[in-house]
């Protein structure tokens, strides 16, 4: 099996600790950045499996870059961590296919399990459409797989938390 990469926006001490303290059990290779400028350029470089944005931007600048990123490699799980977003913001997220979406302060052992399962799972496909949303009312058509499940879940957490 091939050796899995992911790519670290390390801009906040939540995820420089993530990065340095957690991830490492995963066995995979971890890279990192400073910050969201440097994503790109390190994304045209290599390949990566995951991507974990910056705890810094919010999640409407880490939507623009989001579609920056997938011009480069439209295959890329992108994981969000944000300070806390409104539920307009996290419907945003479902709406293009974010992986996930972690809102500070986050339980660094939930992202690791999140990225365990994802390495673990089958092979990409995002499994959440939303057909309708409102602040307060979703509706949602999403794959039958635990791991879908599982990311529905942190989304719901989010709109909650929002």
């Amino acid at each position: 099996m091939a050796t899995r990469r992911i790519l670290a926006v390390a801009d906040h001490p939540d995820t420089r600790n993530l990065v340095d303290e957690v991830l490492p059990s995963l066995q995979c290779e971890i890279e990192t950045v400073h910050s969201s400028a440097e994503l790109l350029p390190k994304l045209k470089e290599k390949t990566f499996d995951l991507i974990l944005t910056g705890a810094e931007s919010g999640v409407d600048v880490d939507l623009a870059l989001l579609r920056d990123i997938r011009a480069v490699n439209p295959q890329v799980r992108v994981v969000v961590f944000t300070p806390p977003g409104t539920p307009d913001q996290i419907i945003a997220a479902m709406r293009e296919h974010v992986y996930a979406v972690f809102s500070r302060p986050y339980d660094p052992l939930e992202v690791r399990d999140l990225i365990c399962r994802t390495f673990d799972g089958p092979a990409w496909n995002d499994g959440i459409q939303v057909l309708s949303a409102r602040p307060d009312w979703i509706a949602l058509r999403v794959a039958c797989r635990l791991e879908t499940a599982e990311r529905v879940i942190q989304f719901m957490h989010e709109l909650r938390t929002g």
